[in-house]
């Protein structure tokens, strides 16, 4: 006689398991959105061994289970994208499609918390600027230098009292140089910002001439006349804009499309650029962490003493996460049959990067490795002229993780979207055959998953125009 109680329970087993995965998958993800009060960064507390079991789940047999899974993962945020990576051997089926998805989200909430501002929330009466200003640091990422007078002498001492709530790291900044007599200093040498006592010539925050907007900072450097030098008054003015941004960022390329740009009176009469087309841009000098873009505006018939508004777009192209591409199991007896060559080279991708290996062979004593790198898209961070993709080296490891010796390498070709870079190791003291390929080697590349475009959008208000006898003064700028 049949038991119906026995019959639904094992009749119902896999919506059973289902419910009880998604039940752990929702525990997971709550673990995963815990967050500290002070951050919006979500605390993951999931480890290897735990990402590994719900990756699997994401082929389950049951929709409730991989939906589950999925959505669990998603909840962890960017940080868990290397434990991703090193899971996905072991994804199958539909799961490899879900956590290709999945990364492709997550790269793409990274990408955006990169260039999101970084927020300070602090509330502190009588404070030095010292100390303020070091919480300010600790608390965006981003620290600046500081003059010997603020850093140990009494002019660090100067007590102010603050109360930021959620404000920009240049606002907080701003609002602490304000309270304390300080001012923010340039430099053409290292990061080329230095924060010190404020000095008697005007500033750009009393001039009004400086915005926070996003993870920058703009200021107005210069205002200069433009024109014939015999005629009575300016035919336009040279606006050089000054733009820093938070320290913690490493743009590629900071640019200024004219066409972005709006010009204005207090009235409303335009002063446009005299080449909607052109695009400003700046070469920026490794570790410097300001630029100065210049701007060109041509005089309307009815002279304007000043411009009641100046805003436009500014674009920053900067790296996505960093990823080591790693291609292994290049020299084992088994992958005899499947020898590198340009008809069949290895590829891997993550995010919007695919990698391949073309050439590995040895002659000699010397191995030789031909590697490209492409992007899904052209980008102008990628232009002959920019050599940050070129410097990044292809590394060879024995079987032990040791570095082999790279004794050159150097480009064969490149594009908008990419490049192909060959590199020659020397075999001395690896392996015993020196005519063979020595068992366990492995290429190592670390190549930016991608490159992201990001506009910034600013205003500035009321700035003075120059006539032919009265240059504006200039934003400090150290020698």
């Amino acid at each position: 006689m049949r038991t119906p109680s026995r019959g639904f329970f094992w009749a119902a087993t896999p919506a059973v398991f289902a419910i009880f995965f998604f039940l752990g998958a929702m525990l997971a993800r709550l673990a995963c959105v815990a967050a500290e009060p002070a951050t919006d960064q979500p605390t993951v507390l999931l480890d290897a061994e735990t990402v590994h079991r719900m990756v699997r789940q994401l082929a389950a047999g049951s929709l409730v289970a991989r939906d589950a899974a999925e959505q669990g993962l998603l909840a962890c945020g960017p940080t868990i994208l290397p434990l991703l990576a090193a899971a996905e051997p072991s994804a199958a089926a539909e799961a490899v499609f879900r956590l290709h998805g999945i990364k492709r989200q997550l790269e793409e909430q990274a990408a955006v918390a990169a260039v999101e501002p970084a927020t300070i929330t602090l509330a502190l009466q009588s404070a030095s600027a010292r100390d303020v200003l070091e919480r300010v640091f600790n608390q965006s990422g981003s620290r600046i230098a500081l003059d010997a007078s603020v850093a140990n002498g009494s002019v660090g001492e100067r007590l102010i009292t603050v109360d930021f709530n959620r404000s920009t790291f240049w606002e907080a900044i701003e609002e602490v140089l304000e309270k304390s007599g300080l001012q923010l200093s340039f430099a053409e040498i290292g990061a080329g910002l230095s924060i010190g006592p404020a000095s008697d010539l005007a500033s750009d925050r009393a001039l009004n001439r400086v915005v926070a907007a996003g993870p920058l900072r703009l200021a107005i450097a210069r205002v200069e006349p433009t024109g014939s030098a015999s005629a009575a008054q300016p035919t336009g003015a040279r606006i050089v804009l000054r733009i820093s941004w938070e320290p913690r960022l490493e743009p590629l390329l900071i640019r200024l499309p004219i066409v972005s740009v709006v010009a204005e009176g207090s009235f409303g009469e335009a002063m446009p650029p005299p080449q909607r087309t052109a695009v400003v841009e700046a070469m920026i000098p490794k570790q410097r962490k300001w630029v100065d873009l210049p701007l060109m505006l041509t005089q309307p018939a009815s002279r304007l003493e000043s411009l009641g508004l100046l805003r436009g777009t500014v674009e920053l192209l900067l790296t996505g996460r960093e990823h080591v591409f790693v291609f292994d199991r290049l020299t084992t007896v088994e992958d005899a049959p499947n020898r590198i060559s340009p008809e069949t080279p290895r590829r891997l991708s993550a995010g919007r990067v695919g990698v391949s290996i073309s050439q590995f062979a040895v002659r000699g004593d010397r191995l030789h490795a031909t590697a490209s790198v492409a992007y899904d898209a052209p980008t102008e961070a990628l232009a002959s002229h920019r050599m940050w993709l070129t410097e990044r080296p292809l590394n060879l490891l024995d079987a032990n993780g040791r570095a082999v010796t790279r004794l050159e390498q150097f480009v064969l070709s490149r594009s908008e979207q990419g490049l192909t870079t060959s590199a020659t190791f020397s075999l001395q003291g690896v392996g015993d055959e020196p005519a063979s390929l020595p068992q366990g080697l492995r290429l190592e590349w670390n190549i930016p998953v991608a490159i992201h475009e990001v506009p910034v959008d600013f205003s500035i208000r009321n700035i003075a125009l120059p006539n032919a006898v009265r240059p504006l003064p200039a934003e400090n700028l150290r020698p």
